[in-house]
């Protein structure tokens, strides 16, 4: 567990709420009742960021998302699921982060395109 998630599950135990890990997986954790959390930290300044299908996932499991500073030990803002449409909510940006091509695929064709002489002078 990253810090920044041990901040949240000890928050929300002295909230009264006991939480477990959900792997990797999101939502961050689950509570015993069955409700869910994403746990993020501001990156930035005034920034969060998802990954590809994140935000999908978060609304499907109604997790509200908890947002806390480096090191915070308490959630300075929290986020509803039904917030997350858009690009910012109230200061925070929310970035959603693009699917990228397999990294395998696009060596390849690195590798097939370059000509012999550049291979050669690139490893000299």
């Amino acid at each position: 567990m990253i810090p920044t998630e041990q901040s949240a599950q000890d928050w929300l135990s002295h909230q009264g709420i006991e939480t477990h890990k959900n792997g990797r997986l999101t939502p961050d954790l689950i509570a015993e009742d069955g409700s869910a959390y994403e746990v993020k930290r501001l990156v930035g300044g005034n920034n969060i960021t998802f990954q590809p299908g994140q935000i999908e996932k978060i609304i499907q499991s109604n997790a509200v998302v908890l947002v806390f500073e480096e090191e915070g030990k308490e959630p300075i803002v929290i986020i509803p699921p039904s917030e997350l449409q858009g690009q910012r909510y109230g200061s925070i940006s929310l970035y959603k982060l693009r699917e990228r091509p397999p990294m395998n695929g696009l060596m390849n064709v690195i590798v097939k395109d370059f000509p012999d002489e550049v291979w050669r002078n690139f490893k000299s």
